[in-house]
């Protein structure tokens, strides 16, 4: 799935993805995006006591994070609570978050 040019959002501008046990991203473009936190994609769960986090996953496969920009942090990924995570065969590439951290990833 193609993200590019196309969003600008206050927080997050591509994909929010909230309290989702199995998170499979494969074969995507996150491009030029703009947002305050998370121009590509925000991963998070709910830490709880009745929430057994041990069975959230995420896997990004052979996706590309590339010319985002967040005033915070996490240009390409976000990931919050999310215990179990693969990135294999994908791009960070000339991202920039304005407070100097999470160009790229963000954990």
């Amino acid at each position: 799935l193609p993200f590019s040019s196309v969003s600008e959002g206050y927080l997050t501008s591509a994909w929010v993805i909230h309290n989702t046990k199995t998170v499979r991203i494969t074969h995507s473009r996150f491009s030029g995006l703009t947002a305050t936190n998370s121009a590509g994609i925000h991963m998070t769960s709910v830490v709880s006591k009745t929430v057994d986090l041990s069975q959230y996953s995420a896997i990004i496969d052979s996706t590309i994070f590339e010319n985002s920009k967040v005033e915070s942090s996490g240009a390409g990924l976000v990931s919050q609570g999310i215990p179990h995570l693969t990135i294999s065969n994908s791009v960070f590439a000339l991202n920039e978050a304005t407070d100097g951290y999470g160009a790229g990833i963000m954990l």
